[in-house]
């Protein structure tokens, strides 16, 4: 691991205006290590503030650890700067559903589909689910919260 450090540390050197060297590193020589990979994230997002990838991954790892406020934070900002990153929408409907919120939760299912009719279908994550699945279930959990 050590020597991979050392060839990331050698790119950013050479590059340290690159973000994507700044993701690869916090990928690769950080995997399990969370504030280490928000800290390579946040360097890539100061060499290009708006890197969608960098936010993509800093919301993710905010997911990953449970933190969900700020994970609909940055896939919010990933949004703004990319209406079409429909991990970002999905991420939040998937966050509302865990939390119980299921109206919003079909709320950001539907956003999705509007700028992709075609998702419906796509699985997310590791699940197996599909957003046809998911607004089925956030459906059925309201119908049974109104009807006891």
């Amino acid at each position: 691991e050590f020597m991979h450090q050392e060839k990331f540390d050698e790119s950013l050197e050479a590059y340290p205006l690159n973000p994507e060297a700044w993701i690869a590193k916090g990928l690769k020589v950080y995997k399990s290590d969370f504030n280490n990979q928000l800290k390579c994230f946040e360097e890539a997002l100061k060499v290009d503030a708006s890197h969608v990838k960098a936010v993509i991954h800093i919301a993710e790892l905010f997911m990953q650890n449970n933190q969900y406020k700020e994970s609909i934070e940055f896939h919010k900002r990933a949004i703004d700067l990319s209406p079409n990153s429909y991990v970002s929408y999905l991420t939040i409907a998937e966050i509302y559903n865990i939390q119980g919120d299921f109206k919003t939760s079909i709320e950001w299912c539907k956003k999705l589909m509007e700028v992709n009719p075609n998702i419906s279908g796509m699985q997310f994550h590791k699940g197996g689910n599909t957003i046809r699945d998911l607004l089925g279930l956030n459906y059925a959990r309201i119908w049974e919260d109104n009807n006891g």
